[in-house]
């Protein structure tokens, strides 16, 4: 699963029935993020971001839904979910 980020600001979602990563693209490909991201979107560091959970569930056709939580279960045994505001870690693709 991959969130794109274009030059705009503008988010959307590809590859949504891919359960197994979930990064961020920068389209056109960037050195680093840009200093203004959409509100979606919290920066941690150059390599990685926090994407929100409301967000990326609204952007999941019905039928891949159900898939989305056992992703998100993993995700917490990594430490990749953060709870306040609920959000999910992705990384940066360069």
């Amino acid at each position: 699963m991959r969130v794109l980020l274009d030059a705009d600001g503008r988010l959307s979602l590809i590859e949504a029935d891919d359960f197994h990563g979930f990064s961020l693209r920068l389209v056109p490909p960037l050195q680093a993020l840009p200093s203004a991201l959409p509100p979606a979107l919290d920066a941690e560091d150059d390599r990685h971001v926090w994407v929100d959970l409301a967000w990326l569930r609204a952007q999941l056709p019905p039928e891949a839904a159900p898939s989305l939580q056992p992703m998100l279960d993993y995700a917490g045994r990594k430490g990749w979910l953060r709870a306040d505001p609920p959000r999910l870690r992705a990384h940066v693709e360069t």
